[in-house]
């Protein structure tokens, strides 16, 4: 198929830092890349979760242990559905990252409110208020930061606008394959896919968490997304 075939791409909170996607409004801007930011180390440290239970996964596969198999398929489904610590594999690393990533949202909440208030702006620094207070008693919960509900995700970052697909890869630096027909042909299909070594039908990387990497052009601009293994993409030609 056509690489340059014109498609609306609704892709998260990973990209909400584009030019012009908030107006004028630079700390605005600057929250957004916050966020951004945040939903990026949370899609990680939950990428690399999915890794160590696939790991696991194909290794009771392959010991034809059914009882550990399905231990571990039903908390990689419940950990990508609703977010329940597998206990499986270790989470400590998790943890530190979550409360790492809070701790910088909190701050960028605090720091825009600031702003905003120096700038005589009170109904903009009552919201950011709002924000920051409803994060701070969530524990610094995704929701609470007004990221997507979904895990991981990317939706919605440009409604309907209409880009122009360049290029696909999937693995990691030093080891990717091209799969740009793959998503092409998909896209033609207008399917929502979540990100997985099995979509490609290839494994670049044995038992490491890989990822996507597309690269679009919006206009005259031209953005380069990275979607974790277990992120979802929801792909239309309308």
């Amino acid at each position: 198929m056509n690489r340059s075939i014109l498609a609306a791409f609704l892709l998260g909170a990973v990209c909400s830092s584009a030019a012009g996607a908030d107006g004028e409004d630079p700390v605005k801007v600057r929250l957004n890349r916050a966020k951004a930011d945040f939903e990026a180390d949370h899609s990680k440290a939950k990428a690399d979760i999915v890794a160590q239970l696939d790991q696991k996964l194909e290794a009771a596969q392959k010991a034809g242990d059914l009882a550990a198999l399905k231990k571990l398929r039903a908390e990689r489904e419940d950990f990508l559905d609703r977010g329940d610590l597998p206990r499986s594999v270790p989470t400590t690393a998790y943890f530190a990252t979550g409360k790492k990533t809070a701790e910088r949202m909190a701050l960028a909440f605090g720091q825009a409110r600031k702003e905003y208030t120096q700038a005589g702006k009170i109904d903009e620094a009552d919201s950011i208020d709002k924000e920051l207070d409803a994060f701070l008693k969530s524990g610094g919960s995704r929701v609470a930061a007004n990221l997507p509900k979904a895990t991981p995700s990317q939706t919605n970052a440009f409604g309907n606008a209409k880009v122009r697909f360049i290029s696909a890869e999937y693995g990691v630096d030093g080891k990717n394959i091209n799969v740009t027909e793959r998503i092409v042909e998909l896209l033609a299909q207008e399917k929502s896919i979540m990100v997985d070594v099995t979509l490609f039908q290839s494994d670049p990387a044995v038992h490491v968490s890989k990822s996507l990497k597309l690269k679009l052009q919006i206009g005259d601009q031209t953005l380069e997304l990275t979607i974790p293994d277990g992120g979802k993409l929801k792909l239309s030609s309308k």
